[in-house]
């Protein structure tokens, strides 16, 4: 009986369709994510089947060393300088993963509380009771909160 290298494990990682988060790392394929599933948490795939997730455009895929994410730019921005993971920019509430940004959305007010937490009024799931108590364009009030449009 002949058994292929692929069936073995022993050729390259690009053969297998299988993954292990305990040695594979994640990749970009173009503007598509490609990771291994996390233990816990990617259930409906398959036992070690790599998972793959687009990155909305304008977003964009980076990788770098394996942290595989979606950033809205490959290019460092000034507002996630800190290495904070969310910050005010004006009346915008930014979202950062190191140096980049994933999210950037509208307030109506930002500031940044005394423990260092950005408060956005009017942003993602902000008591709301119209819309007018809504950052727009992006938000509109759904059931007593702000949501996306």
């Amino acid at each position: 009986m002949v058994i292929g290298l692929c069936s073995l494990g022993v050729a390259s990682t690009g053969c297998r369709k299988s993954c292990d988060p305990a040695h594979d790392r994640g990749h970009c394929e173009g503007n598509t994510m490609v990771t291994c599933p996390t233990p816990g948490v990617d259930q409906m795939i398959g036992a070690n089947q790599w998972v793959r997730q687009s990155c909305e455009t304008p977003n964009v895929c980076v990788d770098r060393a394996g942290d595989v994410f979606c950033a809205l730019s490959s290019r460092a921005s000034a507002a996630c300088s800190d290495g904070g993971s969310e910050t005010c920019d004006g009346t915008n509430i930014v979202v950062c993963h190191a140096d980049l940004e994933v999210f950037r959305g509208p307030c109506l007010s930002c500031s940044v509380t005394d423990g260092g937490a950005p408060e956005c009024r009017g942003g993602a799931d902000s008591p709301c009771k119209t819309s007018g108590d809504c950052a727009a364009p992006m938000w509109t009030c759904k059931e007593g909160l702000c949501s996306r449009k």
